[in-house]
């Protein structure tokens, strides 16, 4: 059934989306590589954060460069994803170990041997979990800086007489409704994918409890970073578009 899914899910991409689609077949397959790569390196014992940091950066380099083609558009969108991780990742190190989210919870799995699992495994579980927030957030923000980039820059196109203040607070009217978007987005994919668990809380925890056990903030912690990294790219976005595509600047092939 998975794979007559996938066919039929294949063959509609490129239906509708022709060359795109191709494209988009292609990068998944890319970044799934580099997925299973870092996750090889991770189990030989190579320090996860530092395999999760490159692999981020090869992954928003193929979606931006490969899939969507390099152009000023593109490049606006990997510096601005660069800065955020460059601001997030320090603040995520710190607030990871403080949150004391590290390995699996209870609710989810029972860690024995009986089961097939191996409770010693020399890998730093806070790192891991770590490593997942990370591959989260750089999903969310690479396609949130690229709508900024690519509606920044039709904008421009279609009244290029806009001064830089009329563009810019366009921009940001614009990324804020986005936005609103992206995180409502974020919350619903938590919702369905945790929905069983949840119902457990709600027959088993007090409220409390819930919002203090690790299967939730570990979650939590996920969405809230990409949530943040969403909100924390517009004014980065906003600001290098509007200086490369303001006044005569703007690039008519992008």
């Amino acid at each position: 059934m998975l794979i007559a899914l996938t066919i039929i899910l294949i063959l509609l991409i490129l239906f509708f989306s022709s060359n795109r689609g191709a494209k988009a077949l292609v990068t998944t397959a890319l970044n799934l590589m580099v997925l299973l790569i870092t996750i090889f390196l991770i189990s030989l014992g190579v320090n996860p954060f530092l395999v999760t940091v490159a692999a981020a950066v090869i992954v928003a380099a193929v979606t931006l460069f490969y899939q969507n083609e390099f152009n000023e558009k593109t490049r606006i969108a990997f510096i601005s994803t660069a800065i955020v991780f460059l601001v997030l990742v320090p603040i995520l190190l710190f607030m990871g170990g403080m949150m004391n989210i590290q390995g699996m919870t209870v609710e989810q799995y029972e860690i024995a041997e009986v089961n097939g699992y191996e409770k010693n495994i020399a890998v730093s579980m806070l790192l891991i979990q770590i490593s997942v927030i990370l591959m989260a957030l750089v999903g969310a923000v690479i396609d949130f800086a690229l709508s900024i980039s690519s509606t920044i820059y039709e904008i421009q196109l279609k009244n290029p007489t806009l001064s830089k203040r009329e563009l810019t607070l366009s921009g940001l009217n614009v990324s804020r409704d986005i936005l609103g978007t992206t995180v409502h987005t974020l919350f619903y994919i938590y919702m369905a994918e945790f929905m069983a668990l949840l119902i457990q809380f709600a027959e088993n925890y007090t409220f409390l409890e819930m919002i203090n056990s690790k299967a939730f903030s570990q979650e939590m912690a996920r969405i809230g970073f990409s949530a943040i990294g969403c909100a924390a790219v517009i004014p980065i976005t906003v600001l290098i578009a509007v200086n490369s595509f303001s006044g005569n600047n703007t690039p008519r092939n992008v």
